[in-house]
């Protein structure tokens, strides 16, 4: 059968495999767009349950190329949320024994596997990416990261899930975009975002109240690792000194430590290594989907 018409530079712009297999995303957000996400370049860090379910997203939606930095074997643990880990796969590296899983997604889309330490990597190698999603990363790699991302104009993303709790930060730089005004007529909008290394300080200038307690949470989750060099376990020693660390993270604010009261963050701290499937399902949705809306330049 024939692939759908989308106007007479079709041929000239897509494939009739392409037309076929993105005409429901075609119909939704146009050929133009569709384009954009063909010549993406996408380069996730870290890959855990939640960079999983955004490399699903946006392989589905048809992107150029995913390569998946990560250096970590798969255990018995990462099989409870991981959407491309089976137990055939414990003792392999992560990404590349999720390739053959994602391919089946689509088999248009070029899947890489690194497994060096991203932080041995050069500016070179960044500038060959559209856009950068690091997860499970500690705020040394992510300011790093970030640095890379801007000397790069590259889109970056960040993010990581606690449980049922997540977040996720994005670094577009300058974005431009098409919106409406007071009187409802088209207006081209530019933002300028702000690097993820001054999106985590604390100061006195924040509302505690708008601030959502999993903000200062993040703080401490951050900093007992940058301190001890790991991520904090669930014993009553580093439950200890995290509340000690949050007491003195705190100072600045004119709250105070209240802001964060110590059994919101004895919870998120027993929740840290614990990934749900539902939970990245839902925050690699919104990501990927951010990854996506920085392709077309446009709120879709």
């Amino acid at each position: 059968s024939s692939c759908p018409s989308y106007g007479k530079r079709r041929m000239e712009n897509i494939s009739e495999e392409e037309a076929k297999l993105y005409d429901r995303q075609i119909r939704l957000w146009g050929l133009d767009a569709q384009k954009r996400v063909r010549g993406t370049n996408v380069l996730l860090v870290g890959f855990k349950s939640l960079n999983a379910e955004v490399c699903k997203n946006i392989v589905l939606a048809g992107v150029k190329s995913v390569t998946i930095c990560e250096t970590s074997i798969a255990s018995p643990i990462d099989l409870g949320a991981h959407i491309f880990l089976t137990e055939d796969h414990l003792s392999e590296n992560i990404g590349k024994a999720s390739i053959p899983n994602i391919s089946i997604l689509n088999p248009l889309v070029e899947i890489k596997s690194d497994q060096e330490d991203i932080k041995t990597k050069g500016s070179q190698y960044f500038s060959q990416f559209s856009v950068v999603c690091a997860t499970n990363c500690n705020r040394d790699t992510l300011l790093w990261l970030n640095k890379q991302c801007r000397d790069n104009s590259i889109h970056f993303f960040a993010a990581e899930t606690f449980g049922f709790s997540g977040y996720f930060f994005s670094d577009l730089i300058r974005y431009s975009f098409v919106g409406k005004n007071k009187n409802g007529d088209p207006e081209t909008i530019t933002e300028i975002y702000t690097p993820i290394g001054e999106a985590l300080q604390i100061n006195s200038v924040q509302a505690p109240r708008r601030t959502p307690k999993l903000f200062y949470g993040l703080q401490v989750l951050l900093a007992f690792e940058e301190k001890h060099g790991r991520k904090v376990s669930i014993s009553d020693a580093d439950v200890d000194t995290a509340l000690k660390l949050w007491a003195e993270m705190s100072q600045p604010l004119k709250s105070g430590a209240s802001v964060l009261d110590e059994t919101y963050l004895r919870t998120l701290i027993r929740n840290v290594s614990g990934e749900i499937s539902a939970v990245s399902a839902i925050l690699g949705g919104v990501l990927g989907q951010g990854t996506l809306d920085g392709t077309f330049h446009q709120f879709l």
